[in-house]
């Protein structure tokens, strides 16, 4: 089951995460870049819950874990 994800300061379900991508880049003859050919080959790295998220509606900034939505019983505890 996916996890739920919630700002815990202003609710929103949101986010903006850093993403590690590969692209294919038109050089020079001296390898200096000239211009990327596409947007993404392929994703080395996804987002996940131990890199830096930001609320995309209020900037609250936090490690993944921390927007984690906790069901009702849970709230208020940390794991």
């Amino acid at each position: 089951m996916n996890s739920k994800y919630r700002c815990p300061a202003c609710g929103a379900e949101s986010f903006e995460v850093t993403a590690h991508v590969t692209q294919d880049w038109k050089i020079d003859c001296n390898g200096t870049f000239l211009e990327s050919l596409n947007e993404c080959v392929e994703v080395t790295h996804y987002p996940d819950e131990n890199d830096i998220w930001d609320c995309a509606d209020c900037g609250f900034s936090a490690v993944g874990r921390e927007f984690r939505n906790q069901p009702e019983g849970q709230k208020g505890a940390t794991t």
